[in-house]
């Protein structure tokens, strides 16, 4: 009875961190349907800053986590949207109402490492300051300005994630209060680029795609999702189910 129960909790477990390890397809779109601006979004300028957008088809499917609401999420008339940045310099990504194929990932893909090099882990710092962007806590950003002054802000911030994720060859820039935030937070600038591990605040990209095979990969953006390492805690009780049952097996 006992190993039928264990046998039970263990594939259940191995189950559980199976799935949270898998990757999801779904889509999102820019989302932004009544800006002068692009409608990429109130506080974009040119393409470059805050992107508005909503994840669709079907709706829910992406698990937002620690954003605030009003501020950084369900900004403007687009219900269920979230503010969010690019990570890469080379990438293009279309304004509303562009739909595209969207994948979680730890990696922008075509960042700045190529496709073949299998992705390009964003960095520590790229994660510690959109998760305190998320949570509408990041000092420095004005979050309750006129639009304007926060698009200023949101450009301030989309290039010192540029700079972290060695795009646009950009260098350490110590007036912009974001680049100098997150070197006094790490302690260096080879710190605060170096690729983020583990739970990395929660943050994540979403490599987006189209079905144009000339032009399929899109702008990756950042995202941050619920996990709390609890992906692997699952898996480590699955591995140490395994490792037990087969103790018992042998005996």
């Amino acid at each position: 009875m006992k190993t039928r129960l264990l046998k039970g909790v263990c594939v259940g477990a191995l189950g559980v961190a199976c799935m949270a390890l898998s990757v999801s397809a779904d889509e999102i779109q820019m989302g932004y349907s009544k800006s002068k601006n692009g409608y990429y979004g109130p506080y974009n300028k040119n393409g470059d800053g805050e992107f508005t957008v909503v994840p669709v088809d079907p709706s829910g499917w992406l698990p937002l986590y620690g954003y605030e609401s009003g501020v950084t999420i369900n900004v403007g008339p687009d219900q269920g949207s979230f503010q969010t940045f690019c990570v890469e310099g080379k990438e293009v990504i279309g304004p509303y109402p562009n739909t595209y194929d969207a994948v979680i990932n730890t990696k922008a893909i075509n960042g700045g490492l190529p496709p073949s090099a299998g992705g390009d882990p964003i960095s520590v710092g790229t994660a510690y300051l959109y998760s305190q962007f998320a949570a509408g806590t990041l000092g420095g950003y004005n979050y309750s300005g006129t639009t304007a002054q926060r698009t200023a802000s949101a450009v301030e911030l989309q290039n010192a994630f540029w700079w972290l994720e060695s795009e646009n060859n950009l260098n350490y820039d110590p007036t912009n209060p974001f680049e100098l935030e997150v070197v006094t937070e790490f302690g260096s600038p080879a710190a605060a680029m170096a690729d983020g591990t583990g739970w990395n605040y929660g943050v994540r990209v979403l490599n987006l795609t189209t079905t144009d095979p000339q032009h399929k990969l899109r702008q990756d953006l950042l995202v941050k999702v619920p996990d709390g390492g609890m992906t692997m805690a699952l898996l480590g009780i699955a591995m140490g189910c395994i490792g037990a049952m087969s103790r018992r097996l042998r005996k």
